[in-house]
């Protein structure tokens, strides 16, 4: 239990620093009059900015060992953690020969990557708690952890709800609470079934039905309900030898065309299914990312003769 004990014990060392972190820059902004909505943005903003363009998001062949744990840490019931790096990590990282980094620090930095962004995550998907916690600038309750309900039902939630809203007011308030967040979320995913353009739907199909990827069935329908309606009906009426439409979808990332275009058209699809948890997709396009990487650097190179 060696691997699993030091990834433990990383995750939660860089929770609970992150979590001090976020305290503090909430707590700075009070004093100084900002609002929470600037404050969080900001937040999210450097994280996002951070992981962007961190390692196992960009670099290979870092982007092939977190791949690697994200699909096989799954097909564990029990300590799935150990087992995952101890039987596919490691033999992959033996294999590579990273010079100057030992395995053991691989695993601190997948147990970074993986908390920060998990704590970044509930952070934001709990923004209504956190925005009350601010507004009552009691601090004394603060952290940033999931529960198992509805943020609305938890006694916490009830309990800020209560410091900053006068209880004749309560019931009115939540009310509203409750029409805003099913109203905003109903909106938000109508939104973003219409921002795809048609080959961002097409390379979604590709990876949906065609490309042999490890994106679970719950995965797959959700990206199939995103991508909303595709407006071309073309392969009705065309042979499918010669349809464009089909030959997209078959295809995928491997159609013809710029590198350039279908780095920023997997870029963009990132960008869009960030919202939602879809952890398999998001590191699948990633790594596709990183192929395409690999081939634009290798097409720069010089020809030695």
């Amino acid at each position: 239990m060696e691997f699993e004990t030091l990834y433990l014990k990383t995750f939660n060392e860089v929770h609970l620093a992150s979590e001090n972190y976020i305290k503090k820059r909430l707590i700075d902004s009070i004093e100084v009059g900002f609002s929470f909505v600037k404050t969080s943005n900001e937040l999210l903003e450097e994280h996002t900015n951070k992981f962007s363009i961190d390692k196992f998001n960009c670099d290979q062949p870092y982007t092939d060992l977190i791949y690697t744990f994200e699909k096989h840490k799954k097909n564990y019931s029990k300590n799935s953690y150990e087992n995952a790096l101890k039987r596919d990590v490691k033999p992959l990282f033996e294999t590579l020969e990273i010079k100057g980094y030992s395995f053991e620090q691989l695993i601190i930095d997948l147990a970074t990557y993986y908390s920060e962004t998990n704590i970044y995550r509930i952070f934001r998907n709990q923004y209504g708690l956190y925005d009350l916690i601010y507004k009552s600038e009691d601090f004394s309750r603060f952290e940033i952890k999931e529960y198992e309900t509805y943020l609305e039902n938890t006694e916490i939630f009830n309990h800020y709800h209560n410091l900053v809203y006068p209880k004749s007011e309560k019931l009115l308030n939540k009310e509203l609470i409750n029409l805003k967040t099913k109203k905003s979320k109903k909106v938000n995913l109508n939104i973003k079934k219409q921002d795809f353009e048609l080959d961002e739907q097409l390379l979604i199909l590709n990876l949906c039905l065609v490309d042999k990827n490890t994106i679970p069935l719950t995965e797959k329908i959700k990206l199939i309900i995103l991508i909303g309606e595709i407006n071309d009906n073309s392969i009705f009426i065309e042979n499918p030898s010669i349809n464009n439409l089909y030959h997209k979808v078959n295809k995928g990332v491997d159609r013809k065309g710029s590198i350039e275009n279908k780095l920023n058209m997997i870029e963009n699809i990132i960008i869009k299914i960030e919202p939602f948890d879809l952890s398999i997709t998001h590191q699948t396009l990633k790594k596709h990312k990183s192929t395409l990487i690999s081939e634009q650097n290798r097409a720069k190179k010089p020809n030695k003769s």
